[in-house]
């Protein structure tokens, strides 16, 4: 059985004020709210919260890749000089390929993705036909100038997937079952994305196509003509203090916050919270955060709660004082609003089970 999550064994550097360039608002905010922090230019380290994001992303796109037949792998980040030769990257990559030599004189890449080492394995060890092979893994890019955050790095988690097949036809079949889960992917994460024709760029092939998230510090033109429904994407939900994270990948769904129980108060509004957290955990298992730190104001703790950007906010304070069976509710939406008020936690337990159904 999961135990709660207490905020007070969370490992969360609050407070960090960025340094050097700050190229967008998201970059702030997860440097500002202890989701990341700079290692070195490029070079990023993820905090306990923001890992929490990034495996329910991961555990996403994994049952796509796996509804399509997709076999999960994981390759070497070391790749050989000899079959890069081989497609001509080696050269062609220029100064972004991250090179080394090792004690015997043998050289390699830090691989910025795994065509030559997945087409390499495959011809010594023939499957049947279509074959589809992905992973998740670190990528490496020497890039020239490194700049907002996550978005631009040169270390980074890429999932990548190689198809093997008998004939063209049922390579484009694969292709276009690809794009489509690509595209239920980013609907079930709410933004709103355009799918455009693409360059093959230095990865060749017959055709590409890019998935593009409209933003503000976006740095492609693109032409297109949308008649669809209104979506959004994180860099333009996100205040200009505060996180609004998809649904499916906020670190936890659910904040509990009680206040310090009065010596003179009738109930103990911390260990309600406690209550409400566990009961609530039952129900979605290691997605509830308790803020037990009650060594820091009831508020403090809920301005924190709302910089982070947990969906929904339980607060037992003065209303659960005065009445045992009410909490103030602060709801944080996927669409960028907000709502606030008072109910009772049977109320607040059933608009997690609507908001969140299993």
């Amino acid at each position: 059985m999961n135990k709660v999550a207490r905020a007070s064994s969370l490992f969360k550097p609050f407070e960090i004020y960025p340094t050097g360039e700050i190229g967008c608002k998201s970059q702030k905010l997860l440097l500002y709210n202890g989701i990341i922090q700079t290692h070195s230019n490029g070079l990023i380290h993820l905090l306990p919260l923001g890992k929490r994001s990034l495996l329910k992303l991961e555990n996403i796109v994994r049952q796509h890749m796996n509804s399509i037949g997709g076999n999960e792998l994981e390759f070497s980040s070391f790749g050989l000089k000899p079959i890069w030769e081989k497609t001509g990257r080696w050269t062609r990559m220029g100064k972004e390929l991250f090179t080394l030599t090792d004690r015997n004189d043998v050289e390699y890449c830090l691989s910025p993705t795994h065509e030559e080492s997945v087409t390499s394995l495959v011809a010594e060890k023939p499957a049947h036909l279509p074959l589809l092979l992905y992973q998740i893994t670190r990528k490496y890019r020497d890039e020239m100038r490194p700049r907002f955050g996550l978005l631009r790095a040169r270390e980074f988690l890429m999932k990548d997937l190689y198809s093997f097949h008998a004939d063209l036809n049922c390579a484009r079949k694969t292709y276009e079952q690809v794009c489509f889960e690509y595209c239920r992917i980013l609907k079930k994460l709410g933004l709103f994305f355009l799918k455009v024709e693409a360059d093959t760029g230095a990865m060749g092939g017959l055709l590409s196509h890019e998935f593009h998230l409209a933003a503000p510090i976006g740095e492609d033109r693109i032409t297109s003509c949308i008649r669809c429904g209104r979506s959004w994407n994180v860099e333009l939900l996100s205040t200009n203090e505060e996180i609004r994270w998809p649904d499916a990948i906020a670190p936890f769904k659910i904040c509990v916050i009680g206040a310090k129980p009065s010596p003179t108060a009738s109930v103990n509004t911390d260990q309600m919270a406690h209550q409400l957290a566990s009961e609530l955990n039952e129900q979605y298992p290691g997605d509830v955060l308790h803020d037990d730190r009650l060594e820091l104001g009831l508020g403090r703790r809920l301005v924190e709660a709302r910089r982070t950007g947990y969906p929904l906010i339980a607060i037992l304070g003065k209303k659960t004082v005065a009445d045992p069976r009410c909490v103030d509710v602060l709801h944080l939406t996927s669409a960028g609003s907000e709502t606030a008020r008072s109910m009772l936690i049977s109320e607040f337990i059933q608009l997690a089970k609507t908001h969140f159904p299993q």
